[in-house]
């Protein structure tokens, strides 16, 4: 029997409840300002509420907004104020938080990229624990646990965000060429607890090749802008480890790393066959690794949006076959401190992943199949956050010895250059922050 169907079946169970597991809530609950869940919240003191974006949301509308602006319509409409929606442009929230602090008009609410700003913002201040606002909330498929841990720290929560607006990185594939060379395909060899970082490099290897024998590879086993860091994240190879009160440990010098280094450079000899990989999911790419479902290869239809059926996901391979961790594009809804509605902005945040998770939730029932759909549930219940900028803990550098693998260092010579750099940039660290 394969090894996947108990957990398929309970993360069918999961669409089905429409409720994620509450077991591990925080205990650093503060007393709720609401006595109700966020969304049954009737009226608010002050219900005007200044949201920053870091896009042009008007134009966007069309291209994915429309589901925030739902929510702001019912908000507005419910509480009988106004939303005012601001761009202040990619990863700027930081100068404009600050200026608007100086003139005494900090925003209520703002959208934020984890991987590249969190736990500096909480560390540093910047935005306030929303633990409060969540109590109620905390573990519903709006705002599931699993992604709301990303943006937990010190025993607090700091966003507002779901499995839907956290986009995990995935495999996609061409299930075409499995078949033409009558190989098990990535969702067989997962479902049977195969699917590793060796056979994922075989595959890699077998499929880039030139088939038309003029001499240059023309078809790509995996397709460019994947990250390798994501491979790590996915098979346990997190160089840093948050463990808890603000305190990180370092991963850096134990088996699943030298194992991670190695594959790296394995996966780069294959890559660097062709000086040009520019192999996209149905143009030369077997394989490839980005970020959402969307992913597989969306065609419009008569109806709208259907997927490919030529084209399938699957996790991010593991090093040993087990049930990987699912790196993701965090993003999250934050309160800045010094907001002057924060009560507002809460309810406002609830409102967009509930309508965010709802609407989407039903436009992948009409899109994908039960199986894709419990394999995403899955992959969902067990996320990791990309920690993977080198400013996200000040001082401590995330991707030492990724430039030596893709060069062809050893494994072994990788960690004996830099067990002891990183163990002292963590100390440090840790030793600021306990200050």
């Amino acid at each position: 029997m394969k090894r996947l169907v108990i957990a398929l079946t309970a993360a069918a169970l999961l669409l089905s409840s429409c409720k994620y597991s509450n077991s591990s809530r925080s205990s650093a609950i503060h007393s709720a300002p609401f006595e109700t869940s966020l969304l049954e919240v009737e009226s608010l003191e002050d219900p005007n509420v200044t949201l920053d974006l870091y896009w042009p949301f008007e134009r966007n509308i069309a291209a994915g907004d429309i589901y925030m602006q739902e929510a702001i319509d019912a908000f507005e409409a419910k509480y009988g104020g106004k939303v005012t929606v601001n761009e202040i442009g990619f990863n700027t929230g930081i100068e404009v938080m600050q200026r608007n602090l100086a003139g005494g008009d900090v925003s209520d609410l703002m959208f934020v990229d984890g991987n590249v700003t969190f736990p500096k913002y909480a560390l540093y201040s910047y935005i306030m624990p929303v633990t409060q606002y969540v109590e109620h909330d905390l573990g519903s498929r709006w705002l599931d646990e699993a992604s709301m841990n990303n943006f937990k720290f010190d025993g607090e929560y700091y966003g507002f965000t779901n499995y839907i607006v956290n986009q995990p990185y995935i495999i996609a594939f061409d299930k075409a060429p499995f078949t033409d060379n009558n190989l098990p395909n990535p969702v067989e060899l997962f479902e049977a607890g195969e699917w590793t970082w060796d056979k994922f490099l075989e595959y890699v290897d077998f499929f880039t090749s030139d088939t038309n024998l003029d001499g240059k590879i023309d078809r790509w086993g995996l397709g460019p802008r994947y990250k390798n860091q994501n491979f790590g994240y996915a098979g346990g190879a997190v160089p840093i480890i948050e463990k808890g009160n603000g305190l990180l440990e370092s991963n850096y010098d134990t088996p699943i790393m030298r194992e991670y280094f190695d594959f790296v450079r394995r996966l780069q000899r294959i890559q660097s066959r062709s000086a040009t990989n520019d192999g996209w999911l149905g143009a030369g790419g077997v394989m490839y690794s980005e970020a959402g479902l969307a992913q597989i290869g969306l065609v419009d239809g008569d109806g709208g949006k259907v997927a490919d059926p030529n084209h399938d996901f699957v996790p991010i391979p593991s090093e040993d076959g087990s049930l990987p961790t699912t790196p993701v594009w965090d993003t999250a809804l934050v309160i800045p401190n010094g907001s002057r509605n924060p009560q507002g902005a809460a309810v406002l945040a609830a409102m967009i992943m509930e309508v965010k998770e709802r609407r989407v939730n039903e436009e992948n029932i009409k899109i994908y199949t039960p199986e894709q759909l419990a394999r995403y549930d899955l992959m969902m219940t067990s996320i990791v956050p990309q920690r993977k900028g080198n400013d996200v803990y000040t001082g401590v550098t995330m991707d030492y010895g990724d430039g030596e693998a893709l060069g062809g260092s050893p494994a072994a010579t990788i960690i004996e250059t830099y067990r002891g750099v990183v163990s002292s940039e963590v100390a440090s660290f840790n030793k600021t922050l306990e200050k």
